[in-house]
């Protein structure tokens, strides 16, 4: 069994375009992330019961489903769950929504690899230290 400092953080990448979701995949996995993939809302809401992701990456539009609906499962399930809003739009009302359902960060497609690995490894880091502050406060 792997202990804490092993462990490979889980990220549930939720997104109706494959090809997207395979790119940024092998990006992930090569990172050493635990990846898994999911094209659409009721995926998503399966895989994130079953795998218990840390870190969410959500498209805003999945077909026809809502990406809004998604975060504001995640959010309910585990608030620390890091969700990252992914979109092709810039809709400055599409961010503001985003961040009031509880969204920790929103970026915008296309995608840089490095830009995604770092996003995800800051977001980690800031989730680490407020766990470290919170159980130090025990």
């Amino acid at each position: 069994m792997l202990d804490k400092k092993e462990e490979k953080i889980r990220v549930l990448m939720v997104d109706d375009e494959e090809d997207i979701c395979e790119a940024l995949s092998h990006i992930l996995i090569r990172e050493n992330y635990e990846v898994r993939v999911a094209y659409n809302k009721k995926e998503a809401l399966d895989k994130l019961h079953t795998f218990l992701p840390q870190v969410v990456l959500l498209d805003i539009r999945l077909g026809g489903d809502d990406g809004f609906e998604v975060l504001a499962e995640v959010k309910k399930m585990d608030r620390s769950i890091v969700v990252i809003m992914v979109t092709g739009l810039e809709d400055d009302r599409d961010i503001l929504k985003a961040k009031e359902l509880g969204a920790d960060e929103y970026v915008r497609k296309p995608l840089k690899g490095d830009y995604l690995k770092r996003v995800i490894s800051e977001k980690i880091s800031l989730l680490s230290l407020k766990k470290d502050s919170f159980e130090g406060k025990e």
